[in-house]
């Protein structure tokens, strides 16, 4: 629990909203993700990770004047996580700390729905990794 706060920290206070903000974090199998994925996105099949914001008006570079945001919920499946860290060569630890940080980047308003995006999104998952000493093997 401590790493996955450090690491959700980690994010939030590379975008400086560290102080008074929620993220959950769930960490569950391929079959609750798959029920997500399909009634909230219509897809049918497991996925790794799923974000749930809490305000669809929330933008990374517009910081909300609040004493407390709640960001949102990540979901995310250790079944597809320890499948795609053998795909990449990656531990399971390290890719489910790449999810996690590619949860809370979403709830921040990151958003991967286009080649030009998801790189950008990539290229601060692995800086965010290289921060933390997360990216090991």
């Amino acid at each position: 629990a401590g790493l996955v706060r450090s690491i959700v920290e980690l994010v939030l206070d590379d975008s400086g909203m560290k102080e008074g903000c929620e993220v959950s974090i769930l960490l569950c199998r391929d079959p609750l993700i798959r029920s997500l994925n399909r009634d909230y996105r219509g897809v049918d099949r497991p996925t790794d990770v799923l974000a749930f914001p809490q305000s669809e008006d929330f933008k990374i570079h517009e910081p909300q004047h609040q004493k407390y945001i709640l960001l949102g919920d990540v979901v995310i499946s250790a079944d597809t996580a320890v499948e795609n860290a053998e795909r990449f060569d990656a531990s399971p630890g390290a890719e489910i700390a790449r999810l996690i940080i590619h949860g809370t980047l979403h709830l921040l308003g990151w958003d991967d729905s286009d080649p030009a995006s998801r790189s950008r999104m990539r290229r601060k998952e692995k800086a965010l990794l290289t921060a933390g000493g997360l990216d090991f093997k």
